[in-house]
C-alpha cells in the first residue's frame, strides 16, 4: 500500500514496496530514537550555553548601570 511504498522510497528497505518487514521498521525506529536523543542533548547544551551567556550579559549590564549611576551623583 501507499505507506509501504513511502517507507521503501524513504529507506530502501524491504523486499518490495508492498510490505514492511517488522525488523526493518524496528531498525528505523531505533535510529529515529537515537537521532532524537542526540538532538535533545545538542539542544540542552546550546540552552545551557545561552543561559550562561545571558547571565554574563545581565551581570555586565548591572555593572554598567552601577557605573552610570555613580557618575550621575
Amino acid at each position: 500500500g501507499p505507506m509501504a511504498q513511502d517507507f521503501y522510497a524513504a529507506f530502501g528497505l524491504g523486499h518490495d514496496d508492498k510490505h514492511i518487514n517488522t525488523v526493518d521498521i524496528d531498525g528505523v525506529n531505533m535510529l529515529a530514537v537515537q537521532a532524537l536523543e542526540k538532538r535533545t542533548r545538542d539542544l540542552q547544551a546550546e540552552n545551557d550555553e545561552l543561559r550562561n551567556r545571558v547571565g554574563e550579559l545581565e551581570s555586565a549590564l548591572l555593572r554598567l548601570e552601577a557605573v552610570v549611576l555613580e557618575r550621575e551623583r
